[in-house]
C-alpha cells in the first residue's frame, strides 16, 4: 500500500463570473513508495439544516486519473468553506 499523500498548500485561481463554478489548485506531496495510478480528492462542506437544528456534511470525490502533484479542484461555490482530503490509488486500492 502506498503511504498517504499530504496537502502542502491551496492556491486561489482566477475568480470566475459564475459563483457556482469556482476552483482552487492543491499542491500535494505524493508518496514515492508505490506506483500511483491516480489521485483522489474528497471535497467536504457543511450546511445547516434549520428545521432539524443541526449541521449536515456533504462530500464528493474528485479523481484525477493521473499521478500529478498539482490538482485543480473545480465546481466549488463562492463563499462556502471547504475541507479537502487526499488519497492515492495504485493497482491494489486507495
Amino acid at each position: 500500500m502506498p503511504s498517504a499523500p499530504a496537502i502542502l498548500g491551496i492556491e486561489d485561481e482566477a475568480i470566475e463570473e459564475d459563483p457556482q463554478n469556482q476552483h482552487v489548485r492543491l499542491q500535494l506531496d505524493l508518496p514515492q513508495d508505490a506506483e500511483i495510478l491516480s489521485v483522489q480528492i474528497r471535497i467536504i462542506h457543511f450546511t445547516y439544516d434549520d428545521a432539524r437544528h443541526k449541521w449536515k456534511q456533504h462530500h464528493r470525490i474528485f479523481e484525477t486519473h493521473t499521478p500529478e502533484a498539482s490538482v485543480t479542484v473545480t465546481r466549488l461555490t463562492a463563499g462556502r468553506y471547504y475541507s479537502f482530503q487526499a488519497a492515492v490509488v495504485n493497482e491494489v486500492d486507495e
